[in-house]
């Protein structure tokens, strides 16, 4: 909670059917959406999420997939949200979630209408 997530977000009732993995995403998209620039959420995400994660035991690339899945496949027709999901691929550590999130926001892209 400390770190930002609502209690409508979760509670202890539900926290056993959506789990930290859920935390995890919820906390990325928090601070994913408020970020005023590519930068500023590069580095929330490596000085808050990050850590969060690694205590947490949550794969950090994971929860990055599922947040830009998200706002790739539910949130398609959105030009801000393809923006937000090709900036946190730079925040993935590894090569293979880089290129998991970026091949995510060139297919919602191509569904993308024209602006």
């Amino acid at each position: 909670r400390r770190l930002g997530l609502s209690h409508e977000s979760l509670s202890l009732q539900s926290f056993s059917t959506r789990g930290v993995c859920f935390i995890a995403k919820e906390l990325i998209k928090i601070y994913s959406s408020s970020a005023p620039s590519s930068n500023e959420r590069y580095n929330s995400m490596m000085s808050i999420i990050k850590p969060f994660c690694e205590e947490a035991s949550v794969k950090f690339d994971e929860a990055i997939v599922q947040y830009s899945k998200q706002l790739c496949v539910e949130q398609c027709d959105d030009h801000l949200a393809l923006t937000e999901a090709s900036s946190l691929a730079s925040c993935c550590v590894t090569a293979n979630s880089k290129c998991e999130v970026g091949l995510m926001v060139l297919r919602g892209a191509l569904r993308c209408p024209k602006p």
